[in-house]
């Protein structure tokens, strides 16, 4: 690929947009990324090495942190789809819980913790749990069997 090939690629895309989101106060995203201190390894400040990692993605993907707490290096990155990139995204600033899909449900008499699970775009109710604990055990559970 020439060099105006890969400028117009979607990994050179991708990569502009992460080094303007992690690096650049004014982006509107900077505050979920640089504003977080999520940063860019010293190898990919330069796009030949970032595709030389991570190469052309398909269509139907974008890149992906792992670990969305950390920065984006080869070991925490990967091509994935929407479906993916839903699944791992950070907990809402709201949630006591620190699991998705689990929550306190206090506004009826039984006040019992319950959970969900988003599978192919439809919400499907898990139950109602006495604790926290086997709140969260279900859950975890429920993405094993829905997503794997």
């Amino acid at each position: 690929m020439s060099k105006n090939g890969l400028i117009k690629s979607k990994s050179y895309q991708t990569w502009a947009s992460m080094k303007q989101r992690c690096n650049n106060p004014n982006n509107k995203h900077y505050k979920d990324y640089g504003g977080r201190g999520i940063g860019i390894c010293k190898e990919w400040v330069q796009f030949i090495n970032f595709y030389k990692d991570m190469g052309e993605p398909l269509d139907s993907m974008s890149l992906d942190r792992i670990d969305n707490n950390k920065g984006y290096f080869k070991d925490n990155c990967r091509w994935a789809t929407n479906i993916i990139q839903g699944r791992n995204q950070r907990t809402r600033k709201d949630n006591t819980t620190g699991v998705r899909g689990v929550y306190f449900r206090n506004d009826t008499k039984k006040n019992k913790w319950r959970v969900k699970i988003t599978v192919n775009g439809k919400e499907i109710s898990l139950g109602s749990y006495k604790t926290l604990e086997e709140a969260k055990e279900i859950r975890k559970k429920s993405e094993l069997k829905y997503w794997t």
